[in-house]
């Protein structure tokens, strides 16, 4: 018999009054009494989900569903209780579920954007967004939402629209608000000060906001406003280390002089070292709004960040410590292959494809099983990539508790990590240690401090003499370059110097590089190469922060005084024209300490460009005279930086110099490309320390 109006009514008080476990001991005894009434069920469901327990939820909605085959309500109910349990899959199908069942609610169709969004299925969340907008054009929430969806597919313009139609349809949407102004630093920053000053004002105790303020500050190399917002976040959350981080990491845009760096490294030291002696904690919720790690721009600074990336990373992991003991990688018998575990996070995603793919696409099979863990937009770029069908292709989460929840579940027992410090996420993931044995290598070219990481896999090409004193890893080197790197594409049309605006007859000298890499030591190059050559003209790259290029241009008023006339410096861009801008140099220059990497130094080579380089003490300042050295051919490596300008002089000056260069580079370049011997030595690697793993486990 179903319930009666006065037990129902009982029930209802009971949940009324917040008496959650009394209100659920009263669905079960209804349920006693009538075991197949479904409305019942669905009530015991939601009760169990507000109690936080997801699992048992989901046994009384599948219930409920099944009673009532046709209730787009139990459906969506059913979805949020697998959700909650983790199960992202499950919960897609049941909110599609409810969509086919209520094609005209607007709340199912949320429901099943947003889990396609966190499933990393951009573009189903995207038209479930729109569908959900015809039926409610009013929603800022939703504008908002298929804004992130645009922003995350690269179409930033149409996604500071939508935000902006959010605001216009709610004017206290703090998150459209936030997320307009995010957008505009990275698109349009001079003009993101006023709609983060808006963001603060609708939620002044909000840490991101704030925060976001605080780097637009720092953009500019307002470093004392910078500070002002981070201490005001602190006064609410005085022990956190990553807002602490925040605060006492920040630098300036450019620096000065190498007495500058110094000062500052200094200064990160006795900072790092204070932290040691104070209870500072950490918690993966902090990590995920404020981005913290250890600032990257040490890896320009031409010094061995060994010490200081120790002592980040003891930092790190003792306030981070009681998290990892929850999630840390346990020995478990497992059967079949042992598994590998690609994971590439961060902007340098779309290198790892150009110099990892060839590598996963010729893996033996029957040696590891391989996985890549990447974003979303990663990943449907990969699939087209990566033809191999014994390698699976997943969804990396970018929230890091969800990230670490799914690693520690897959249980890897390899992880290789391609980058660790370039982003909060990739930096915090070794830290827990979620597989017997993780390693880095190339992608980010710097030690990661970590004890927990335990391999750090480079070249005898590579590596100075004394490079074991620059890693906290045990040292792998391989005889060849740690990469299968695929031939770059030629440029697509023949371009000319005025394009540009750079004038025909001058000898143009090209810098690829982040100006963040153009070191001071660099400068003095710069200034010698443009005395001796009168006819010289320097094209530097800009950076996508045009305050640190703005801020590298006055300090060249000082260290290029008289010559800064004959340098050029060009916008970031588009592919093609880049691709253009490289087949009119006549010499291609490398930065000083921390070089061109796979990318910018293969381009190069590929179009036949001499590539000047002067091969620096550490790993990330020696990649294209390892290149050279693998093709045979190391004439365009100076020993000297003075060997280094004059060899560029001559380049350029001298069209039978450099026409020789070109054609010794075209015939040996192959051996760059495509190497299969590399992926012989990858695969040899990763397969020995798999199988030991399972031999210890």
């Amino acid at each position: 018999m179903p319930p009666s109006e006065s037990e129902l009514a009982e029930l209802a008080k009971l949940c009324a009054a917040g008496d959650l476990v009394a209100a659920e001991q009263a669905c079960r005894r209804l349920l006693c009494a009538c075991s197949d009434h479904a409305p019942t069920w669905h009530g015991l469901g939601v009760l169990q989900l507000a109690l936080g327990q997801p699992e048992t939820a989901v046994s009384s909605l599948k219930r409920a569903a099944q009673l009532a085959p046709g209730d787009a309500a139990i459906c969506m109910r059913l979805g949020m209780a697998w959700q909650q349990a983790g199960r992202l899959d499950r919960a897609r199908e049941q909110f599609a579920e409810a969509v086919r069942l209520a094609p005209h609610d607007h709340e199912a169709r949320l429901l099943l954007a947003a889990c396609a969004q966190e499933l990393g299925l951009l573009d189903e969340a995207r038209l479930q967004y729109k569908a959900a907008l015809l039926l409610r054009p009013d929603d800022a929430r939703a504008h908002n939402n298929l804004g992130s969806i645009l922003e995350a597919q690269g179409e930033t313009a149409a996604a500071i629209d939508r935000y902006r139609e959010a605001i216009s349809r709610d004017a206290a949407c703090f998150e459209a608000q936030l997320n307009l102004a995010r957008a505009l630093v990275r698109i349009a920053p001079a003009s993101a000060g006023p709609e983060l000053e808006r963001a603060v004002a609708l939620r002044p105790d909000s840490c991101e906001a704030r925060a976001a303020l605080a780097d637009w500050h720092a953009l500019y190399g307002r470093l004392p406003e910078a500070r002002t917002h981070y201490d005001a976040v602190l006064r609410s959350r005085p022990r956190s280390l990553a807002w602490r981080l925040c605060r006492d990491m920040l630098a300036p845009p450019v620096f000065e002089s190498n007495q500058h760096i110094d000062a500052w490294r200094a200064q990160i030291a006795e900072r790092l070292h204070s932290y040691r002696s104070q209870e500072l904690t950490l918690s993966l919720e902090d990590l995920a709004s404020t981005g913290a790690k250890p600032p990257t721009i040490l890896a320009y600074q031409g010094r061995n960040d060994l010490p200081l990336k120790r002592l980040f990373a003891e930092v790190f992991a003792a306030a981070l410590a009681p998290c990892v003991q929850k999630y840390r990688w346990r020995p478990r018998r497992r059967s079949g292959l042992p598994s590998v575990a690609f994971v590439a996070t961060g902007g340098g995603d779309r290198v790892f494809l150009r110099g990892m793919a060839g590598m996963l696409n010729r893996v033996t099979p029957g040696r590891f099983s391989a996985v890549l863990l990447c974003s979303a937009a990663t990943a449907a770029a990969a699939r087209a990539q990566i033809t191999n069908p014994h390698v699976e292709i997943a969804t990396l989460p970018g929230d890091p508790q969800r990230a670490v929840e799914l690693l520690a579940r897959r249980a890897f027992d390899v992880i290789y990590h391609w980058e660790v410090g370039t982003t909060a996420l990739n930096y915090a993931l070794p830290l827990f240690r979620l597989a017997r044995v993780q390693c880095t290598s190339w992608g980010w070219p710097v030690t990661t401090g970590m004890p927990e990481v335990d391999y750090f896999v480079s070249s005898h090409a590579l590596e100075p003499p004394e490079a074991r004193e620059h890693y906290s890893e045990q040292l792998v080197l391989l005889d060849q370059l740690p990469l299968c790197y695929a031939r770059p594409q030629p440029a697509p049309a023949p371009a000319n110097r005025e394009d540009f605006g750079l004038r025909r007859g001058e000898h143009l000298y090209l810098c690829l590089q982040n100006p963040r890499k153009i070191h001071p030591d660099f400068d003095e190059v710069l200034a010698a190469l443009l005395r001796c050559d009168q006819q010289a003209r320097v094209v530097l790259v800009g950076s996508s922060r045009p305050q640190v290029a703005e801020a590298l241009w006055r300090r060249f008023e000082t260290s290029l005084a008289e010559v800064r006339q004959r340098v050029t410096l060009v916008a970031r861009l588009p592919e093609p024209q880049y691709r253009g801008l490289l087949s009119q140099a006549d010499v291609v220059l490398d930065t000083f300490h921390y070089g061109g990497g796979a990318n910018t130094t293969y381009d190069a080579i590929a179009a036949g460009i001499p590539v000047v380089t002067w091969p620096a003490a550490f790993h990330r300042g020696r990649f294209a005279a390892a290149a050279y050295q693998c093709m045979g051919y190391t004439e365009c490596v100076a020993a000297t930086p003075a060997e280094y300008v004059e060899l560029a002089v001559r380049l350029a000056c001298d069209p039978a110099s450099r026409r020789s260069a070109r054609q010794a580079i075209e015939s040996a370049r192959d051996v760059l490309f495509d190497n299969a011997a590399a992926v012989q030595a990858l695969e040899q690697f990763f397969a020995a320390v798999a199988h030991h793993v399972r031999e210890a486990a």
